[in-house]
């Protein structure tokens, strides 16, 4: 009755259930969160997302 209402109730009790048996699964969150920033800042969008905040901030201003 519930997967009637709920289709992706079966994909998602089968996600959790691959997880509880998978033990080789990286948790570690905060390693993952480091990797991603330094990426960030490595790749160059750190300074696109200044520019464009700046950039955004004056056209703002003259707009008002």
């Amino acid at each position: 009755m519930i997967h009637h209402f709920h289709p992706h109730l079966d994909i998602i009790f089968n996600t959790l259930a691959m997880a509880n048996t998978n033990s080789d699964i990286d948790t570690d969150i905060l390693a993952k969160i480091q990797v991603s920033f330094k990426n960030f800042l490595e790749s160059g969008q750190a300074g696109a997302m200044t520019v464009g905040l700046i950039f955004g901030y004056v056209v703002r201003g003259i707009t008002r």
